[in-house]
């Protein structure tokens, strides 16, 4: 993951010059002195960490590769959106995950450690569902497990038409899905069974 690995790379290069010159001056002797190195060591990179700078110079042409780049996993399917797109990987043979990236009229951009927010979780004996919105965005996502072998989900509403995008995994069993213009009249039907999920 060449993410974390620049980050590693970049706090080395700053820190490693000032740890020798500290050890030369038999400063890192003193507790205070190295405590406060140590946190300095940690803030910093924790914070090139939560905001990716790339953003300013670079964009990629794929989601694909905006994956590649900041996680490790297998890259499973990719939910477009309007402004963002969501990734679904696999972490390992059983556990699926996503990462959320923002995009424009020039490609696709990372997202900051907290671009996104978990806006409800709904659990029940057939499925658990997540409902996320990718923040300075309109653009909401559920994911979702089922506990039947289904490819048989909707989104609807009883008011209007529902514009949605849903992906499924290769086994049937877990979906993402897309909406557009997401509100309170929305709700999944999942094997005929009506899931209230509106927000």
């Amino acid at each position: 993951m060449l993410f974390t690995l620049i980050r590693y790379t970049v706090s080395a290069i700053i820190f490693i010059p000032i740890l020798i010159v500290l050890n030369k001056k038999k400063l890192l002797r003193k507790k205070s002195v190295a405590i406060i190195t140590i946190v300095s060591i940690i803030a910093f990179t924790s914070l090139i960490s939560i905001f990716p700078v790339e953003n300013a110079f670079i964009r990629f042409d794929t989601p694909e590769q905006a994956f590649s780049y900041v996680e490790t996993g297998k890259f499973d399917y990719v939910v477009e959106g309007e402004s963002s797109s969501m990734v679904v990987y696999k972490k390992d043979s059983n556990t699926y995950s996503q990462i959320f990236l923002l995009k424009d009229e020039k490609g696709y951009m990372l997202n900051s450690f907290y671009g996104y927010t978990l806006t409800d979780r709904m659990l029940d004996g057939n499925y658990a569902l997540d409902i996320f919105k990718v923040k300075n965005t309109d653009d909401y996502y559920i994911t979702g497990v089922l506990v039947s072998d289904t490819s048989n989900v909707e989104l609807k509403s009883d008011t209007r038409d529902v514009k949605y995008d849903i992906r499924y995994n290769e086994n049937n069993n877990f979906f993402s899905a897309y909406i557009k213009e997401y509100a309170d009249d929305i709700y999944l039907v999942c094997d005929g069974e009506k899931v209230e999920i509106g927000g």
